[in-house]
Parts: C-alpha cells; structure tokens; sequence
C-alpha cells in the first residue's frame, strides 16, 4: 500500500480518537480452499486511488472459491514487489461495508506458491486499509469487479 509522505500511522488528534482495531470472532467457514485461473499475460494499469491518483498494478488472475455454500470470483491484483513475495492482492466490498465493516471495502494478501493454481482465501485476515484509520495514507479503491453481494463477516471490523 502506498504511504503519503507525511510520517507516522496516524496523528495525535486522530490518536486520541482512535479506538484500536476490532475483529469478528474467527469462523473456519470463512477459510476457503480457491482455484486460481493466472491470465497468461500481464500488464500494468492504473489503479486509483482514495486521493485521486492513479498508481501501476497487474491484474493476474481470477480466484474462484466457495463461501458458505455460495460460488464468488474475485479478481487479483499485483505491484511488482508484490509479484516477487508471491502474494495476491485481493481487494474487496460486501454487504457489511458502512454497517459493521469500513465503508470503502476491505483487503486480503493472499500467499501462493510458484506455478500452484490454488491457493487458500482466509477472509478472517481481511483488514481495513490504512486510509480507514488516517487522512495521511492513500489507498486502493476496491474496484466495482470485486464487490460482493454478500456478508463476509469475518475479519477486521470497523
């Protein structure tokens, strides 16, 4: 995730607001066992952002997996650096955005390992993106292909 030039998570006004982090209770159903179909050729896009800009991403794949009985595709995203961890970038928006879950969607990082056309999709890591917790950080917005019709109740709350 991109940081803004100013340093620091988060203010001391927003400090003294801020109440820590909070998560739904872990649900092994919200653990889901996917299959990735990796598009056979890459390239870069713009990605926006919260702050109006637009910052360099691959879109790599879809990941094809089963929550709670109902079929979901998410589309991955990569940065380069992101390429060279092995990890997906999945942003996504559900039907607990603005109600128990920040408004703008949430974020899992997704490990894989080379040439594996599977992966597994925790979405009790999914977390807020540091723009949820501060004005001084830029953030991907979830883009409209990755919203979800929905409840993922599981992750960070808001």
């Amino acid at each position: 995730m991109w940081q803004s030039p100013q340093s620091g998570m988060i203010d001391s006004a927003e400090l003294r607001t801020f109440k820590g982090l909070r998560f739904f209770d872990i649900d092994p159903s919200f653990r889901c066992d996917a299959r990735v179909m990796w598009y056979p050729q890459t390239t870069f896009f713009d990605m926006p952002h919260t702050d109006g800009a637009l910052r360099p991403y691959m879109k790599v794949g879809e990941v094809h997996l089963k929550v709670n009985g109902q079929s979901v595709t998410l589309y991955a995203y990569q940065t380069e650096k992101m390429r060279l961890q092995r990890t997906l970038f999945i942003p996504f928006a559900d039907k607990t955005n603005g109600v128990s879950t920040y408004g703008g969607g949430r974020y899992m990082d997704v490990p894989y390992a080379p040439q594996s056309s599977s992966c597994v999709v925790d979405f009790n890591t999914a977390y807020a993106p540091y723009c949820a917790h501060s004005s001084r950080y830029s953030c991907p917005v979830v883009p409209g292909e990755n919203q979800l019709n929905i409840a993922i109740e599981a992750g960070e709350k808001k």
